[in-house]
C-alpha cells in the first residue's frame, strides 16, 4: 500500500521508483507490505513471551490495522478516544486497552459505556479516583499500574513524563485491589517479559532488574 497525508490506496507497486513514477507525489509518501507486517506480526506474535498490544498512535493507518490483525493482533493501546472509536468500528471483537494515564472523565464514560473498554492506565491516585468515580466498582474492570522507568542512557529523559515509581505503585494497586480483575499470570508474564528484554539486549540488565524490582514491589 502506500499513501499520503491525503489519500491512501492498496495498490501494490513493485518498488519504490514505480510509485513516484506512478504518482508523481507532490507531498511525502509511505509505502508498506501489508503480507510482509502480516507476518512480522505472526512471528512477533509466537516468539514474545507476554501479552501483545499494539499502540495504534504509532501507526494508525487503517490499512496497517488491518495487516496487523490479519498477523493475529488482538490487543490495541489506545490512547485517545478517535482510536478506541477507530478500532472499534474496525475490529468489533478487539480488546482496547484505554493507555493514556490522564483521561478527561467524559472520554473514560464513553469507553467503558459505548465502546466496551475494559482496561484502563493510571500512574496516580487522583487518575484511580477518577476512573472509581466514572466506573464504579464493576468486578470487570481491569486497572494497569504504569511503572516508571530508570532514563538509562536516553540522550532524551521522557522517563519522568508518565509512570509512578514501585513504591508509589505497590499503593495504588493496595488501593485499587477491590476494584481491579486480579490476573496472577501478570506475575509470571512480568518475569518472562525482564528475561526476554535481556536475553535480546533490549535493556542492560540493571535496567530490567528494576523491572523485576518493581513487579516484586507492586505484588
Amino acid at each position: 500500500g502506500a499513501g499520503t497525508a491525503a489519500a491512501y490506496t492498496d495498490q501494490a507497486y513493485a518498488d519504490a521508483g514505480e510509485v513516484a513514477e506512478s504518482l508523481q507525489p507532490d507531498e511525502p509518501v509511505f509505502c508498506f507490505s501489508a503480507s510482509e507486517l502480516k507476518s512480522r506480526a505472526q512471528q512477533f506474535l509466537t516468539l514474545f513471551p507476554g501479552l501483545v498490544t499494539y499502540a495504534v498512535k504509532c501507526n494508525p493507518e487503517p490499512g496497517v490495522l488491518r495487516a496487523l490483525w490479519a498477523g493475529g493482533a488482538r490487543h490495541f493501546d489506545c490512547a485517545s478516544p478517535a482510536e478506541i472509536a477507530m478500532v472499534r468500528t474496525m475490529f468489533p471483537d478487539a480488546a482496547i486497552h484505554f493507555m493514556h494515564p490522564v483521561k478527561a472523565r467524559g472520554a473514560i464514560r464513553a469507553a467503558w459505556e459505548r465502546y466496551g473498554v475494559r482496561d484502563f492506565v493510571l500512574d496516580s491516585a487522583d487518575e484511580l479516583a477518577k476512573i472509581r468515580s466514572e466506573i464504579g466498582s464493576d468486578g470487570d474492570l481491569g486497572l494497569v499500574v504504569r511503572l516508571a522507568m530508570p532514563k538509562g542512557p536516553a540522550v532524551l529523559d521522557l522517563s519522568g513524563k508518565f509512570g509512578a515509581e514501585p513504591e508509589a505503585a505497590a499503593e495504588l494497586l493496595r488501593a485499587a485491589l477491590r476494584d481491579i480483575r486480579f490476573d496472577p499470570h501478570a506475575i509470571a508474564d512480568t518475569h518472562r517479559l525482564a528475561s526476554f528484554i535481556v536475553e535480546r539486549g533490549l535493556l542492560p540488565r540493571w535496567q530490567a532488574d528494576k523491572l523485576l524490582q518493581g513487579r516484586h514491589k507492586g505484588f
